[in-house]
C-alpha cells in the first residue's frame, strides 16, 4: 500500500511539479490578541490558535504535515502543483508578514512580543530509493 502512494508522490514530482530548495520553508507569522496566540503559514494560508505559542505552532506543524502527506499521497494526489506552488495567503497578511520582518531588521523592539515573523521548515522525512 505505501509503494503505491510513494509511486504517485514521485509520479507528481516528476509530471510538473517543480519544488526548489526554498520551497521547503515556509514563512509564517504568530500574534496574539486577547490571551489567543494564532500562528498563520503564508505559503499555505493555513493557522492553528492556542492560549500559548508553542501549542498554537505545534497545532500548525501538525496541519501541515497533514496538508503536505495528503497533497503528495492522498486523494488529492492530482492536484498536487495547485496545492503545494500556488495556494497562497491574502495579500494583507503578507503585507503583515514582510512588515514585522523590516521592523525586525530596524530595531528588534518594534514589534514587541505579541508579534514574531519567522520561516519554518517543511516537515517532510526523505525517503531512500
Amino acid at each position: 500500500m505505501k509503494s503505491k502512494a510513494l509511486e504517485r508522490c514521485a509520479d507528481n514530482l516528476w509530471m510538473g511539479l517543480q519544488l526548489k530548495t526554498t520551497d521547503l520553508v515556509v514563512r509564517c507569522f504568530a500574534e496574539q490578541a486577547e490571551g489567543q496566540w494564532t500562528v498563520v503559514c503564508l505559503d499555505f494560508s493555513l493557522a492553528a490558535q492556542s492560549e500559548s505559542l508553542d501549542d498554537a505552532t505545534a497545532l500548525l506543524v501538525g496541519q501541515l504535515k497533514d496538508y503536505v502527506s495528503d497533497a503528495l499521497t492522498g486523494i488529492d494526489a492530482d492536484y498536487a502543483n495547485e496545492l503545494l506552488v500556488r495556494r497562497r495567503a491574502p495579500l494583507g497578511l503578507w503585507l503583515k508578514f514582510y512588515k514585522s520582518k523590516f521592523l525586525n531588521w530596524c530595531s528588534s523592539d518594534r514589534n514587541g512580543p505579541n508579534f514574531k515573523g519567522f520561516s519554518h521548515p517543511l516537515p517532510l522525512t526523505p525517503v531512500t530509493a
